[in-house]
């Protein structure tokens, strides 16, 4: 009888020591997030300050105003681009000044994308859901003029980031 009871006890014990399965991973792949520039934003033509600095606003609407004179407001716009990655996904978009002219600044940044708009200012971060086929975004912001800004046609700059959330 303890020949027999060893016996099972070993028998049990080695069918037990291993097991596997095999198992899947799953996984949803997006599309990549697209930004495709169309217009640049332009401020129109304004009188540099002689002392100190003035400021003109575009709004994402095209709406401009601001404390520096204005001499011509014609080809004045608000920025815009195209921003397309997986419909009814949601988004942040984040708008901050990349400007490298001196005596020139923007901020108080303005935004419409998908029915989402923003009024947030200096590095403004908004979410909104992409649209199917792509939505545009329109932009706005205050550009500061210092009197040390060079004349002429110069281009202060702005950066998009847009990231799944």
């Amino acid at each position: 009888m303890k020949k027999l009871l060893i016996l099972s006890t070993i028998l049990y014990s080695t069918t037990s020591m291993a097991a596997s399965i095999n198992n899947q991973a799953k996984v949803e792949l997006v599309q990549p997030i697209q930004i495709t520039a169309h217009n640049d934003m332009n401020f129109g033509r304004i009188v540099k300050p002689e002392t100190g600095s003035e400021t003109v606003t575009i709004g994402y609407n095209n709406n401009l105003f601001g404390t520096a004179q204005i001499i011509s407001d014609a080809g004045a716009k608000a920025g815009t681009a195209t921003i397309s990655g997986s419909p009814d996904d949601l988004v942040s978009i984040t708008i901050t000044d990349s400007t490298n002219v001196n005596g020139l600044a923007l901020d108080n940044f303005t935004s419409s994308f998908n029915g989402f708009t923003s009024t947030d200012g200096d590095g403004i971060t908004e979410s909104a859901i992409i649209p199917a086929g792509g939505g545009d975004i329109s932009i706005g912001a205050r550009l500061t003029i210092d009197s040390s800004a060079p004349t002429g046609e110069v281009s202060p700059s702005y950066n998009i980031e847009v990231n799944y959330n």
